[in-house]
């Protein structure tokens, strides 16, 4: 209890195990600091581009082409990407459109076909 006594109001260098006066803030034996210096890291600053997002984003209008929605993925893909890419966001939104054009074009000509070759 003694010695417990004795490391508490007497510390000591954890470098060369000198003893030290409890206000002290260098060894005077080693003269080595005795609280390790506090650096302040300044905040990361990301250099170069954002990150481009993911060109999976094309595939939501072609997917939902199959479903005849390439329209409501264009959009989707659109709001979803404006602030990230308006670059992208723009083709997504153009590829959707297209995408349901060539749907209504497809659906029309197979209207057609069908008129025109049905049996009287």
């Amino acid at each position: 209890m003694d010695r417990l006594i004795h490391v508490i109001l007497l510390p000591y260098c954890q470098y060369c195990g000198g003893e030290l006066p409890t206000d002290a803030s260098f060894c005077s034996n080693c003269g080595r600091p005795l609280k390790p210096e506090v650096k302040t890291l300044a905040p990361s600053i990301p250099t170069g581009e954002p990150s481009r997002p993911s060109s999976a984003w094309y595939l939501l209008p072609i997917l939902l082409f199959l479903v005849c929605c390439s329209w409501l993925g264009g959009i989707l893909g659109y709001f979803a990407l404006k602030n990230r890419d308006k670059r992208m966001a723009r083709n997504v939104l153009i590829l959707g459109i297209a995408l349901t054009v060539v749907f209504v074009l497809v659906a029309i000509a197979g209207y057609v076909i069908y008129e025109v070759t049905k049996p009287p």
